[in-house]
């Protein structure tokens, strides 16, 4: 009887080691890299939409409370850019101008539940409405508004934020803009002019973090905001009689 003896070899050659690991590594890259691509497209995304859905949810809570001032409370109080004592309101292609802030007070209808006159008896019924994007003040990039039971007594009234800040976290409001109309609907020359049909009501906001894949199709390329999404709400707005 003859026994064959038949041999099994096992494992692999260092040529073919090496030659697996190399393409182990380049699978792992290529995963990690379109983990890293699509985070970042998710949350370069998620920034975008929340950022537009801010900016638009505080234009509109603002719109509604100027709808139920009391036209004769309305005081519209600007500092003017650089201190040169000229004002215009910034169109919807500008991303800001420095140095800007506005603060409007005014009385809703006492008794009357409009948020934040919202607990009862609702007799809290002085609003104040402030903004400004000087990052060296409180409250940079942010809507703030204060109630109190006069205009008088706003000025000890707590300021409750609405929307935006200066934290890389948060949608930046660049500007707010309440500018008083003629009777042709166009806007005044002094923004303390008697308004004759209604005040335009402008707001614009950006994104906290860039897109780079982004550019700002109103701004020149080496623009340090073109990278960044903007959004700019308006409308015009009658205050009650």
């Amino acid at each position: 009887m003859t026994i064959k003896i038949i041999s099994f070899s096992h494992g692999y050659t260092l040529s073919e080691l090496m030659i697996a690991l190399a393409l182990a590594s380049l699978m792992s890259v290529g995963v990690l890299n379109f983990f890293i691509g699509e985070s970042t497209r998710i949350k370069t995304e998620t920034d975008r939409d929340f950022s537009a859905q801010e900016v638009y949810t505080s234009f509109s809570v603002i719109d509604r409370l100027l709808r139920q001032a009391k036209l004769g409370s309305l005081q519209i109080t600007y500092q003017s850019p650089l201190g040169n004592g000229q004002l215009n309101p910034v169109n919807n292609s500008s991303v800001e101008i420095d140095n800007d802030a506005l603060q409007i007070d005014f009385l809703v209808p006492n008794h009357y539940a409009i948020w934040p006159n919202d607990v009862p008896p609702y007799i809290n019924n002085a609003i104040r409405i402030v903004w400004h994007n000087n990052s060296t003040m409180e409250g940079a990039y942010s809507i703030r508004i204060a109630r109190a039971e006069s205009l008088a007594a706003l000025d000890s009234a707590l300021l409750l934020t609405l929307a935006g800040g200066e934290n890389d976290e948060f949608t930046r409001i660049t500007n707010l803009d309440i500018w008083p109309l003629n009777v042709d609907l166009e806007t005044h020359a002094s923004a303390n002019a008697q308004a004759d049909s209604g005040y335009l009501v402008q707001m614009n906001g950006r994104t906290a973090r860039p897109d780079m894949a982004y550019l700002d199709p109103n701004l020149n390329a080496d623009d340090e905001m073109v990278h960044y999404r903007s959004y700019g709400f308006s409308n015009i707005v009658v205050p009650r009689n």
